[in-house]
């Protein structure tokens, strides 16, 4: 079943969708901010006009100053139309928007202010209309505290905070993502591929630090390499198994205390549950009552 952490960060996303407000998004790489990002231009007033994806952190900054605003020079005659002005009424998604260099910060801010952009090259103001919805995997009230992020951007683009916890706090996710992945993989080459109950534990009980991204990919990787038909815990990479048995491996004194707390429960069912039966409990044992408690507890 999917985790309650997860049902209700979509629960709030749909909520926000309905607002024309900006969001930004955070969490870690490979949460699925775009697929938030999408959903919500899907749910949104905007869904039928462009959803437009934009990493800040893939082109230069007059690259992407040309992306988002177009260019003019009057000399070659060249003119770009930009994104902001291609995606009327639709939604701009601008992933890793912390890389954003500092002047182009500005001429957002200015853009989001008054909804008009200037080409780069050009002195004309146009007037555009669109939804931001930002994402970033850093932290930018600390980017803000360090001088890095224009504050004022900061709550321009925050008016509607949604944070994406990690895949290893949405435990429930963890099997219904590893089945449709599995299941898009077995769709695209007409196979019936699956997973054992044994890898299906391994893979719920990894911490997966890259979060749906790496979980994808392992799903990927088990399918074309496995031999038969069905996926075992041999198939399994050797830095999950690792980590699996590292973890498994507990203090000496926690799980002879562990052991020894089954054990006491087990005699405690031979006598009535009452204080004359622990009372005895404890004499079979070869203990007293207060050290009976104090194993209980």
């Amino acid at each position: 079943s999917i985790d309650k952490n997860s049902i209700d960060t979509k629960k709030y996303a749909k909520r926000i969708a309905k607002s024309d407000s900006n969001i930004l998004i955070s969490g870690e790489t490979g949460t699925g901010k775009e697929l938030y990002a999408s959903a919500i231009h899907s749910e949104s007033l905007r869904a039928n006009f462009p959803f437009v994806i934009l990493n800040c952190a893939s082109l230069d900054k007059e690259e992407l100053e040309k992306e988002l605003f177009g260019y003019e020079d009057e000399n070659s005659k060249k003119n770009k139309v930009g994104i902001l002005q291609l995606i009327e009424n639709g939604t701009l998604f601008l992933d890793e928007i912390s890389e954003l260099d500092y002047s182009t910060q500005n001429k957002l801010l200015k853009t989001l202010q008054n909804m008009t952009i200037r080409k780069v090259g050009s002195f004309r103001e146009i007037p555009v209309n669109f939804r931001l919805i930002s994402a970033s995997n850093r932290d930018l009230q600390e980017l803000v505290s360090e001088g890095k992020f224009r504050k004022d951007l900061y709550y321009k683009i925050s008016v509607l905070p949604l944070k994406i916890p990690p895949l290893k706090n949405r435990r429930g996710d963890i099997l219904v993502l590893m089945k449709d992945f599995l299941e898009e993989l077995n769709v695209k080459y007409r196979k019936d591929i699956l997973l054992s109950e044994e890898v299906k534990e391994i893979l719920l009980n990894y911490d997966w630090p890259g979060n749906i991204r790496e979980l994808k990919n392992i799903i990927e990787f088990l399918f074309n390499t496995v031999e038969g038909n069905i996926i075992s815990s041999d198939d399994i990479p050797e830095y999950i198994q690792v980590k699996r048995k590292i973890e498994n491996i507990k203090n000496l004194s926690e799980y002879t205390k562990e052991i020894e707390k089954k054990y006491i429960k087990r005699v405690l069912k031979n006598f009535e549950d009452n204080l004359e039966g622990k009372k005895k409990a404890a004499e079979s044992l070869g203990i007293s009552l207060a050290t009976l408690y104090n194993k209980l507890s």
